[in-house]
């Protein structure tokens, strides 16, 4: 096993390869330490996921409110008297 990305020979996988990068979601939820942390904590890490997503949700529908908002405050700015 390599534990340093740069000197890992390509036949040689990683153990951890989100060090490559940050690892997704479910590769976090789905490692047994995390899972055993989150149990200790009184977190049910199905709830957990079901919260994270439902926060996703709302972030993104916010952005697209807030977009919509700036497109209409644009559209409005144009389209007055002497606008831009």
């Amino acid at each position: 096993m390599c534990g340093n990305q740069a000197s890992c020979p390509a036949d040689q996988p990683d153990a951890a390869g989100w060090l490559r990068g940050e690892p997704l979601l479910d590769e976090l939820l789905a490692d047994p330490v995390l899972g055993s942390l989150l149990r200790s904590d009184g977190v049910d890490p199905v709830r957990f996921r079901t919260f994270l997503d439902e926060l996703r949700r709302n972030a993104r529908a916010r952005r697209q409110r807030d977009r919509a908002d700036d497109f209409r405050d644009l559209a409005r700015s144009l389209l007055a008297p002497g606008g831009r």
